[in-house]
């Protein structure tokens, strides 16, 4: 699953230099960490959780170390 799913979702990149003006690539001192929202309706269902994070984890991503996770409640009785 992880290849065909890596196929379809490439590995986003994240640039850890930048071009300064002189055109001399600088190396960044922080790199800002990716934030991914995972919006859902009516009850967080784990084992949704963990697949996702299963998937995450096939690219290269652990939330806590390299990736942020932001969970959201989309419920439609709200509207």
């Amino acid at each position: 699953m992880g290849e065909a799913w890596q196929s379809i979702y490439p590995k986003p990149r994240i640039h850890t230099h930048a071009r300064r003006r002189d055109g001399i690539i600088a190396s960044a001192a922080q790199t800002a960490t990716p934030v991914i929202g995972y919006l859902y309706i009516g009850l967080l269902v784990a084992n949704l959780v963990a697949a996702f994070h299963q998937g995450l984890a096939e690219i290269g991503y652990v939330e806590g170390k390299n990736v942020a996770i932001e969970y959201g409640n989309c419920d439609l009785d709200a509207v």
